[in-house]
């Protein structure tokens, strides 16, 4: 069993999934407020936010090709989410083994899930303004809400029972 002095995956990433949908479920579908009533707006956040997501996951894949670690797939992927998870949990980072860029790059990661979701939600009231624009915007957001769950299985897999602090 876990201890309680281990960084655990899964928990803290399902809570950032769970979180993001939640919120991006507040921003757009509350009625007094909410981006439902602001189809363009709503199209406005929805193009915003597919491009947040899609920066994130360009650096995340791009910087391991730059700093001459084209291989690292198999072990970066794991490492930016204990970034996050790190992060979340705070104290010294304990993972000396990886390069410095990782724990900086690996803080972006929460920025995933809140985007992905904002640009799939904010997609259903841009339908009524945009011909058709909104499904670019809105298959980027599903897409990258699938990878990062595709992905924090994959480090949960790799790290079993998390990693000792």
């Amino acid at each position: 069993m876990p201890s309680p002095s281990r960084m655990l995956v899964v928990p803290v990433a399902a809570s950032v999934l769970w979180l993001s949908v939640v919120a991006a479920g507040v921003v757009v579908f509350t009625p007094p407020f909410g981006l439902v009533r602001h189809p363009k707006a709503s199209l406005v956040v929805c193009v915003l936010a597919a491009g947040v997501a899609l920066t994130v996951t360009a650096i995340q894949v791009t910087v391991p090709v730059t700093r001459l670690h084209p291989f690292a797939w198999d072990w970066v992927a794991t490492d930016y989410f204990l970034a996050m998870i790190h992060r979340f949990n705070g104290g010294p980072y304990p993972f000396f083994w990886t390069p410095p860029w990782v724990y900086e790059i690996g803080g972006l990661t929460p920025l995933l899930p809140i985007s992905g979701a904002l640009a799939t939600m904010a997609a259903y009231p841009a339908r009524r303004v945009s011909r058709g624009l909104y499904v670019v915007p809105m298959s980027i957001g599903s897409t990258v809400l699938v990878l990062y769950a595709v992905a924090a299985v994959h480090a949960a897999l790799e790290t079993r029972f998390g990693v000792a602090l």
